[in-house]
């Protein structure tokens, strides 16, 4: 918008629109159930009761089926999996993992995907806390299912049930970067909500492509 031309009202009712819209964002939440915005205190979560109790019962069993799963190592600076003596942590050698309970106290954590557990990776698509339209528009394939911010804040993750197989990258046409994994791979897990839901079965990577 060219604005020189503009005259002294104009430019006064052009601020008075532009300060409206902030507040209106300033006021706007995103529901962590159903991602839907809407307007509400700047602490609120969920936009209605029904999607709080919702949220509660679906984190309390997300977190339940984790942590019972003696699938976990400390999750290093460099991304890769460490266990409680400093030792390397593999991928691929059970006896090096252990449950979240025994790491507890140990910083961040990771688990080692498979027996079930699947993640899809998407990278570099979070900009001040708020997804891109192309990682927004994938999200749709998925409601209800448990979704979270990457350890970096930048990308997320969506946690889901899958059987074992080999993982696979793509970049989709709107240009996001999608990784699947179910097997062989130690994903960081944050417990930064993005969209609270369950492990729900997640897609063929060829399903989603």
């Amino acid at each position: 918008m060219d604005i020189e031309g503009l005259t002294d009202a104009e430019l006064t009712a052009l601020a008075e629109r532009v300060s409206a819209e902030q507040s209106r964002r300033q006021r706007s939440r995103r529901c962590e159930v159903c991602g839907v915005e809407f307007e509400g205190r700047s602490d609120a979560r969920f936009c209605s009761d029904k999607h709080r109790v919702a949220a509660h019962r679906m984190w309390r069993t997300v977190m339940t089926t984790l942590t019972e799963m003696p699938r976990w190592a400390i999750f290093g600076d460099d991304k890769a999996p460490y266990q409680r003596d400093g030792s390397r942590a593999s991928v691929t050698d059970p006896t090096t993992w252990a449950t979240a309970a025994e790491l507890t106290g140990h910083g961040r954590l990771g688990f080692m995907l498979g027996d079930g557990i699947a993640c899809i990776d998407l990278d570099g698509c979070v900009v001040d806390g708020v997804a891109t339209d192309a990682a927004r528009a994938f999200l749709e394939r998925f409601p209800y299912s448990y979704v979270e911010l990457s350890q970096s804040g930048r990308g997320l993750h969506i946690w889901g049930q899958a059987d074992e197989r080999k993982g696979k990258r793509w970049t989709t046409d709107d240009g996001l970067k999608v990784e699947w994994y179910s097997r062989e791979r130690f994903m960081g897990f944050t417990g930064e909500v993005y969209l609270l839901g369950s492990l729900k079965p997640l897609p063929e990577p060829e399903e989603l492509q």
